[in-house]
């Protein structure tokens, strides 16, 4: 996973530590999401000719309360010919608490809304999402996984955020945000792992996902995460 290092500083109003964290690595058609993207800021960034999503479920405790995030993100370019990723584009996301995913969209400009998330961090790692009318994704590791690799990581970059359809002729806003902590790396086997998507009309990122042929690469895992956030700043 081509993940942009910028290492961009900035100051955060909320670092939360001890966070559960479950990351499939993913790789959809290119062509399809430089469409999704065209009237934004950023590009997807090619990794061999493919685009690179990451979907990624955690389990936090923040303002007194515990809550379950989901986010799916595309990494992303500045530049339409770059041939490294700067950012990411964060296309949606879930929480667990009605009032963070309201707290969220209100007052962040974030893509947040509510959806009951499960998030398994023991091998076999799940991620799973669920709304009234049932599964909307579930991501399911095989029981005899075994890591790759296990090491010490930590981001710090630009998260750029969808641009509000009354505000379409303005540019998106983004925030700085940190991820970090031992992170273990498993192979992902499209013959023994799972990854169903299925479609909402509430929610057209899961057709987005199904017509672009998404399809898994990797599963990265962090027990012992930190997730820090800036305020949310206008593009130029």
């Amino acid at each position: 996973m081509s993940l942009p290092n910028p290492n961009i500083d900035a100051r955060f109003i909320v670092e939360v530590q001890n966070v559960k964290e479950v990351t499939l690595a993913a790789e959809a058609d290119l062509t399809y999401w430089q469409a999704r993207l065209h009237s934004t800021a950023v590009y997807p960034f090619s990794s061999q000719g493919k685009a690179e999503l990451v979907i990624s479920a955690t389990e936090l405790h923040s303002m007194g309360r515990r809550t379950n995030e989901l986010t799916i993100g595309l990494v992303v370019c500045e530049r339409a010919a770059a041939d490294s990723p700067d950012a990411l584009f964060l296309v949606h996301a879930f929480n667990s608490s009605r009032l963070f995913a309201w707290i969220e969209r209100t007052f962040f400009s974030t893509p947040y809304y509510p959806g009951h998330i499960r998030v398994g961090d023991r091998v076999p790692a799940q991620i799973q999402l669920e709304d009234r009318a049932g599964m909307i994704i579930s991501i399911q590791m095989n029981a005899s996984a075994k890591p790759l690799v296990s090491r010490e990581e930590l981001w710090q970059g630009k998260i750029y955020l969808p641009r509000r359809k009354a505000d379409s002729h303005h540019p998106g806003k983004y925030f700085v945000a940190k991820l970090g902590g031992r992170t273990k790396v498993y192979p992902y086997s499209p013959e023994t792992d799972t990854l169903q998507v299925f479609a909402r009309n509430e929610h057209p990122v899961f057709q987005w996902l199904l017509e672009s042929n998404l399809a898994g690469k990797e599963w990265r895992i962090r027990s012992n995460a930190v997730h820090a956030r800036s305020k949310s700043f206008q593009s130029r």
